[in-house]
């Protein structure tokens, strides 16, 4: 992230998105300003989605309930959106009566929707710019979690995505532990080394060494 902050990437917000919200890239390219955003709460509301379909962009609800959420825009995601803010503001003026109206947080210059294949594309391009090693999106979403362990944070949920509304960044003294299922339901854990039985090696007897052995005690 920090490549494309010093270079001015417009697409930086996105990846902050990504890398610290957990946000799917549907989700990221779908939100939209009115709905979503609420600088003054410090939330972000998770109900739309940009999907590629049958050679179709679809702009539409989430699939389910349960991909439905707020979350606090934790660290600095309410920093990098007032920017994002500002930099479409700007190419609004610039595009004139050319800007085509959507609403949503991510367009290109001229105001139209961003395809995902572009946004994965300027996504690899920064990757290897910054020198870091093979990674998707999707893959960079997982970066969220090990990010909030590194920081003693909340463990995010099954889906990836960051913790929950109500619980503080860890730029403001960690967030609060959540209660996690433990793994050993589910998991089988491998006893440890040294209380392991011990497996002797038996080397089978080569046939002529054993009829050697006969003919001496005979």
């Amino acid at each position: 992230m920090e490549s494309a902050q010093r270079d001015g990437d417009p697409m930086y917000p996105a990846y902050v998105l990504v890398l610290v919200l957990g946000l799917r890239l549907s989700e990221v390219l779908g939100q939209v300003w009115a709905a979503a955003v609420d600088f003054e709460d410090g939330e972000l509301s998770i109900g739309l989605q940009l999907q590629l379909v049958s050679r179709e962009l679809l702009h539409r609800a989430t699939k389910t309930a349960a991909s439905e959420d707020t979350l606090p825009m934790v660290g600095f995601s309410a920093a990098v959106l007032g920017q994002r803010k500002d930099q479409q503001e700007a190419d609004r003026r610039r595009a004139g009566d050319e800007w085509q109206h959507s609403g949503l947080i991510f367009t290109t210059k001229p105001g139209t929707l961003i395809e995902p294949r572009n946004f994965k594309r300027s996504w690899t391009n920064r990757r290897k710019r910054a020198g870091v090693r093979r990674i998707t999106v999707h893959g960079g979403r997982r970066t969220c979690g090990t990010l909030l362990v590194a920081n003693h944070a909340a463990v995010p949920g099954p889906d990836g995505r960051a913790p929950p509304h109500g619980v503080s960044s860890p730029a403001a003294g960690g967030l609060p532990s959540q209660r996690v299922a433990s793994p050993a339901a589910n998991t089988r854990v491998p006893r440890p080394l040294h209380q392991q039985p011990q497996r002797r090696r038996v080397r089978p007897a080569r046939p002529g060494k054993a009829r050697e052995r006969r003919a001496q005690v005979g």
